[in-house]
């Protein structure tokens, strides 16, 4: 038995170990999550209308700090129009397993935008860290060169 339960623990932390590979979560919060529940803020319209009232709460607060909303502008503008919309709002309460599916759609395009953003990032670094090596005929290091290895600035 005690050989059983042994093997059944080894399988699970294999399994868990492998699925784990190239998630941004710690192995043991992936291995914690296998055994919690699930939860939905589709449950009811109390849940519904806490995570409404407390996501728009911290929208405002974000955007009444100057630095804080310029951030939000440009790394979650989708997500911020999509929950600020009065439709979506009400999609909530009608269909919430929509309103689901259009938050992650919201965060998705945020997500891709943010890659863009930071592919044309790297392009205008490497770019602008060429035109000295072009100018001296060099790929050496320069005096231009900041130190800062692939740092964009």
């Amino acid at each position: 038995m005690a050989k059983l339960v042994c093997f059944a623990f080894l399988f699970i932390c294999i399994s868990a170990s492998l699925a784990h590979r190239g998630s941004s979560q710690s192995f043991l919060s992936y291995f914690v999550q296998l055994f919690v529940t699930p939860t939905s803020i589709c449950a009811n319209t109390t849940t519904q209308a806490t995570y409404l009232t407390n996501t728009i709460n911290l929208l405002n607060a974000f955007q009444q700090n100057t630095t804080y909303n310029a951030v939000l502008q440009s790394e979650s503008i989708n997500f911020v129009t999509f929950i600020r919309s009065p439709v979506n709002q009400a999609l909530l309460y009608s269909n919430c397993t929509a309103f689901v599916t259009g938050v992650k759609s919201a965060k998705a395009a945020d997500r891709t935008a943010e890659r863009n953003r930071e592919s044309v990032a790297r392009d205008i670094y490497n770019r602008l860290r060429q035109v000295p090596r072009t100018a001296t005929g060099s790929n050496g290091p320069n005096d231009l060169d900041s130190g800062e290895g692939c740092r964009r600035h």
